[in-house]
């Protein structure tokens, strides 16, 4: 949601009006639909992975879980549709690659790059293009996107380590199933400080003012949690919890540039 937020900043250099409180909403039943869809698809990886999810403690059963995915997606296009053209087609797009993602016949997570592309373009391309379409006579913040995209890829590539062994018995194509968890953590520390590299890049061409250097006050901290995940591989528990920080971190980044932005 604060990638939408974000769309909306950098769009207008502003705050959203009241139609943002619609948006957030369609894409809380995106991500709702497509994280319960997604647990159908995993339900054996998770058994090994996440063995505590209300589908393998049998708390619901996977056509309860089924109805209530299909439920959340009609929700979200509903609500969109009402937002604005421009939004409704971002949101099914997102509907439409999100299924594919978890779709049994085609599995996009299956595939190596492919799966990681897919999630990492919805949450920082789409959603943030879901705040600029709020106000869709505006040009698209190209360089914030890019930004973003590669910034954001890091962590994503990150969270798969947690999850390798459920991933490889099952054959997920992840990035630690192929390369192993201490090349991927290399992989995601790389895609984190790149993005960095060309935000200064950035700001040296006067493409953002030089207020933007605040964001790099997140760098260090990141860093030191991909440090401490790259000493504790054997620990899934402590992964658990450091990926948290990362996400907490990325989160700290927007935020900044949100409040740097208006």
């Amino acid at each position: 949601m604060i990638s939408c937020l974000l769309g909306v900043v950098f769009t207008i250099n502003a705050l959203p009006d009241y139609r943002f409180c619609f948006a957030v909403i369609s894409l809380i039943f995106l991500v709702g639909a497509f994280n319960t869809y997604n647990s159908i698809f995993d339900i054996k990886v998770d058994t090994i992975n996440k063995p505590n999810r209300p589908l393998q403690k049998k708390q619901i059963t996977i056509k309860e879980a089924r109805i209530f995915s299909i439920s959340l997606y009609s929700l979200a296009l509903i609500t969109g549709f009402f937002i604005n053209q421009m939004f409704f087609i971002i949101v099914l797009v997102s509907a439409i690659l999100t299924f594919l993602y978890s779709f049994k016949k085609i599995g996009l997570k299956k595939r190596f790059l492919v799966g990681i592309l897919a999630v990492n373009f919805f949450y920082m391309t789409l959603c943030f293009l879901s705040g600029w379409s709020l106000y869709p006579n505006n040009p698209i913040p190209i360089y914030p996107l890019i930004f973003l995209f590669l910034f954001g890829f890091g962590p994503a590539i990150l969270k798969d380590v947690e999850d390798l062994e459920g991933d490889k018995k099952y054959n997920i194509q992840s990035f630690p199933v192929i390369f192993g968890c201490t090349k991927t953590i290399k992989l995601a520390s790389f895609f984190v400080i790149y993005s960095f590299i060309l935000l200064l890049i950035f700001i040296n061409e006067n493409i953002f003012p030089q207020k933007y250097l605040l964001a790099l006050l997140t760098l260090p901290l990141m860093m030191r949690t991909f440090y401490k995940i790259y000493n504790n591989l054997n620990k899934k528990e402590l992964l658990k919890k450091e990926y948290h920080f990362v996400l907490l971190y990325l989160i700290l980044t927007e935020i900044i540039l949100i409040s740097i932005t208006i």
